[in-house]
């Protein structure tokens, strides 16, 4: 799991393939976008009449996150496999 943006698998000794770095940066992003736009969609339903008060509002926006990481290391919507397909071709050699 990240904490903060931060895999704490890049703080370790443990080196992943650059093929694996990848997969998980781009269900890391899938996450992240998924987050933005399930909070951005929140937001919009709170501006039409809903409460105006979020005593509990830093943890709720963390459970938002941490849902969006989890679908999207669990298969996600299949943006981070298209992602995926799209920069593995520049794995390894030179870049565009």
């Amino acid at each position: 799991m990240i904490v903060g943006g931060i895999d704490p698998s890049f703080l370790t000794g443990n080196n992943p393939s650059e093929e694996e770095r990848l997969k998980k940066t781009c269900q890391q992003f899938e996450g992240l976008l998924l987050g933005m736009l399930w909070k951005d969609m929140r937001d919009g339903v709170r501006g039409l009449g809903g409460a105006s008060s979020r005593p509990f509002g830093p943890l709720e926006d963390l459970s938002w996150e941490m849902a969006a990481t989890q679908l999207a290391e669990g298969g996600g919507v299949g943006l981070w496999r298209l992602l995926y397909e799209e920069l593995k071709t520049n794995l390894g050699g030179t870049r565009a």
